[in-house]
């Protein structure tokens, strides 16, 4: 990298000094830093975090970061898509529509309680209810809420046979897992 050398951001347009103050390294790249300046950079990551791809990117590499070992598979746009549209593009618990700001996703049986990281074990869910869910058993909790419902609640395990039908025949082979020492499988 050369002393006091500008470059345009090719984002902005902006003409910065050629440094790392402004610019990330990148080696590849004329004078070792990226084309684009870290303001453009910091902007586009926070757009990107917030759009659908960006959740269900972040929501994958947590749960392999956090449960690698009952980790399967990534959850992919056209499955996201689809579970969306399954439950309408509302709560899978309450029905209540859901916002980019109230969304999340929630794991039925939860990964502490050995379920696993798979679109059947996935609903998409309003994010003060997921966090009243936490670690509680599904059947229990669910039943005990004030937005219980019988017909959403099988709707909710009709997805997971429909989801498991149709996305897992190969992933399951083999992903059968025993729980440490209670004696029971767990898939």
């Amino acid at each position: 990298m050369l002393k006091n050398q500008y470059k345009v951001c090719s984002a902005c347009g902006t003409i910065l000094l050629a440094s790392t103050e402004n610019y990330h390294i990148e080696k590849t790249c004329s004078h070792g830093l990226k084309p684009i300046c870290k303001k453009c950079t910091k902007e586009y990551r926070k757009k990107y975090a917030n759009s659908i791809k960006g959740i269900i990117k972040g929501f994958n590499s947590r749960s392999k970061r956090r449960f690698s070992n009952n980790y399967i598979s990534d959850i992919t746009y056209e499955q996201f898509e689809e579970m969306m549209i399954f439950f309408n593009f509302s709560c899978g618990y309450s029905q209540q529509p859901l916002t980019p700001e109230s969304f999340t996703f929630d794991h039925i049986v939860t990964r502490t309680k050995g379920g696993i990281h798979h679109i059947s074990n996935i609903v998409p869910c309003d994010k003060t209810i997921n966090r009243k869910k936490f670690t509680k058993d599904f059947n229990s909790w669910y039943c005990s809420t004030e937005y219980y419902s019988t017909e959403q609640f099988f709707r909710i395990a009709l997805w997971q046979e429909y989801a498991l039908r149709r996305w897992s025949i190969e992933e399951w082979y083999g992903c059968f897992r025993r729980l440490k020492g209670s004696g029971k499988w767990m898939v």
